[in-house]
């Protein structure tokens, strides 16, 4: 689908002000959603950003937000076409397996998961849900950011530790269903920056404990965790409450620190509470997904000191050289200094990269709408959609 810009005003009012009709549903489009991925106070941002497919056209569109609430958040189009959705409403689930079953029975219209398990159950489920997908672009990674100011997961090597020791092969094949690319550092293969010594930071759980041996890390009271200047490696990793594939993930991580005697604590959380904590550097490893690319503005963002969305902490004096240095010059040398900052991301290991996911699935209730796709693939946006007569 082209993006184009869009304006999007939401007169934002109470619900106390605004008197809406009970049977709003009847006459909306229902979008599931999880509370760990989505923060319901960010709603209106999401609507104007185009997060969800709200329009193509560059018209000024009304919305008045009519409730907002942690189980749902409804807006009222002022000024729909006619036949079309006149209310947005999104209501907000715990888990998935609770909005999976939300979708099956047909009280959501609309809604997307990472999990080709969730997408099988669905089609297999409920013929009149239509499963649709669409490709991620490149460089979309999830991964494990570490907070670099943590006392333990400061030090370079740990982080190593860390990454040397997750079994991502058995992830990808179990977990995944192979519908990823395994990841060794932010950009994968289709990147002209792309270097092959980055597959050095494969599954490596033996290289894993004599990094750790070689940081001075002992279990000196034999309880199964080491320490490292009578410090235990002890730490929390935090990830989206409800997310299925996370929720495994984080669950099969553990288990390989265990392994090599770290003992991290697993905790799920809003997307409220994650942004909160990781806006105040208040938190120590996060498992979560990240759009790179391989431009100077984009690991400039996430890779220097400055950057607005390096939640990693992250400092690296020759990578911040070279990328301001990046910015004034043009390829070749450009592209060499580029690679200079990969290079460095991917020996300090800021966060340990997982898997570039390839697909996300779309779910439509076509007893619903009978018109919500163009060519046989692209979901059309919520103004263009049509109800069944």
């Amino acid at each position: 689908m082209v993006k184009r810009s869009i304006f999007i005003y939401l007169f934002l009012c109470s619900a106390s002000t605004f008197v809406y009709p009970q049977s709003y549903g009847e006459n909306s489009i229902v979008i599931g959603e999880l509370s760990g991925r989505v923060d319901y106070q960010n709603v209106g941002e999401l609507l104007k950003s185009n997060f969800y497919p709200v329009s193509r056209n560059t018209e000024r569109i009304s919305f008045t937000q009519v409730k907002n609430t942690p189980k749902e958040v409804v807006y009222k189009n002022n000024y729909p076409p006619p036949y079309t959705p006149q209310y947005i409403v999104i209501r907000f689930f715990e888990s998935e397996k609770s909005l999976l079953a939300a979708i099956i029975t047909e009280e959501i219209d609309y809604s997307r998961t990472e999990s080709a398990q969730i997408a099988d159950e669905i089609d297999k489920a409920n013929s009149a849900i239509k499963v649709l997908f669409k490709i991620r672009p490149s460089h979309y990674a999830k991964l494990i950011a570490y907070n670099n100011n943590h006392p333990l997961l400061a030090n370079r090597n740990i982080r190593k530790a860390l990454t040397y020791a997750i079994n991502k092969r058995y992830i990808h094949k179990n977990l995944l269903d192979s519908r990823a690319n395994i990841a060794y550092g932010p950009l994968d293969v289709s990147s002209q920056l792309y270097i092959q010594e980055f597959e050095d930071y494969k599954y490596q759980p033996q290289r894993a404990m004599r990094t750790l041996r070689m940081e001075g890390c002992r279990d000196s009271n034999n309880d199964g965790v080491l320490e490292k200047n009578n410090i235990p490696l002890k730490f929390t990793l935090i990830y989206e409450k409800g997310v299925l594939p996370d929720e495994d993930i984080v669950r099969l991580v553990k288990l390989d620190w265990n392994k090599i005697g770290i003992d991290a604590a697993i905790r799920p959380m809003s997307k409220m509470d994650i942004v909160k904590s990781v806006n105040s550097g208040r938190y120590d490893a996060l498992l979560t997904n990240i759009q790179f690319d391989d431009t100077v503005e984009n690991l400039k963002k996430h890779f220097s000191i400055t950057g607005e969305e390096n939640i990693f902490s992250y400092y690296n004096k020759t990578a911040s050289y070279f990328l301001d240095m990046a910015g004034e010059q043009k390829p070749p040398t450009r592209d060499q200094l580029m690679q200079g900052v990969v290079r460095a991301v991917i020996k300090d290991q800021p966060a340990s990269f997982l898997f570039f996911i390839w697909l996300d699935w779309y779910f439509v209730n076509t007893n619903k709408f009978d018109q919500f796709i163009e060519n046989r693939k692209e979901i059309l946006p919520f103004d263009e959609w049509k109800f069944k007569k």
